[in-house]
């Protein structure tokens, strides 16, 4: 492969998005935050520079990250502890096969680079959760932080999504405990919204758990509109409703449209 910033006849340069926790190390180095590990990394094309057609969909590839920028490529865009620090989404320089669309590689100096502003956080949190010193760094830090490094970054994350895919399994729209005002704080609804936009990638991998997600968001519909038109189920709550229910993909727009449009219905 030609060094990056050099087009060949195979290869363009392009833009990608990295999934929020489509990161999979593929091997292991706790030794130090700069350690090259061998990662997959779950990328979406957005660009190229020779304004080819965008191959949609996810796609993995592999790289060499350095600890500290797996811990930006996982969180960044989640509601994980170290999330406020980081950008709200991570996207990078890759190399694109011309004729496929594929990606094959990502420059992973420049990303460097660019996220370089957070690598000081990151660093912080991977010897808290992933550094040879981890256990001991905790053992003097708070409980909390003690309780936490003993899971690890990637699998407190991974248990945390589970817990909340169970929990959209079930009616999410049951109005047995109904309000009047809005439940969530902004920072609450911005975690919903960080929430359903991990379970719309989720899903695309994830056909089965995506028809039981939809399922249930279309079932517990009547019942959202009806406890709101009711006065027993504030706007702000139900908009909150239709807008994870849309982001995660659960529903399509026109159906949150048409969901809106019966609560206001005369």
């Amino acid at each position: 492969m030609a060094p990056f910033g050099k087009e060949t006849s195979t290869g363009v340069r392009g833009r990608a998005l990295v999934v929020p926790t489509g990161v999979k190390s593929r091997g292991y180095s706790n030794f130090s935050s700069r350690d090259r590990v061998r990662t997959s990394v779950l990328v979406d094309l957005l660009s190229r520079s020779d304004a080819g057609p965008v191959q949609g969909g996810q796609q993995r590839v592999d790289a060499r990250l350095p600890n500290w920028l797996t811990i930006i490529f996982f969180s960044a865009g989640t509601n994980d502890s170290i999330s406020d620090t980081l950008p709200a989404r991570v996207e990078v320089d890759v190399v694109v096969e011309t004729a496929s669309g594929r990606v094959t590689a990502i420059d992973v100096e420049a990303a460097e680079l660019e996220y370089s502003p957070y690598r000081e956080a990151a660093v912080k949190e991977w010897k808290e959760t992933e550094g040879v010193l981890a256990p001991i760094r905790n053992m003097i830090a708070l409980p909390g932080a003690a309780r936490r490094a003993t899971r690890g970054l990637f699998t407190a994350w991974k248990d945390a999504l589970a817990e909340f895919v169970s929990d959209l399994k079930s009616d999410p729209g049951s109005p047995s405990n109904p309000v009047t005002m809005a439940s969530h704080t902004p920072a609450e609804v911005e975690q919903l919204r960080r929430s359903a936009v991990i379970l719309s990638y989720r899903f695309q991998n994830e056909p089965k758990e995506h028809q039981r997600a939809r399922e249930s968001a279309l079932q517990a519909a009547p019942s959202m509109v009806a406890s709101t038109r009711g006065g027993v189920r504030s706007i702000a709550d139900f908009e909150e409703w239709l807008m994870f229910q849309s982001v995660s993909t659960a529903i399509t727009e026109d159906e949150a449209l048409s969901f809106r449009a019966a609560v206001s219905a005369e």
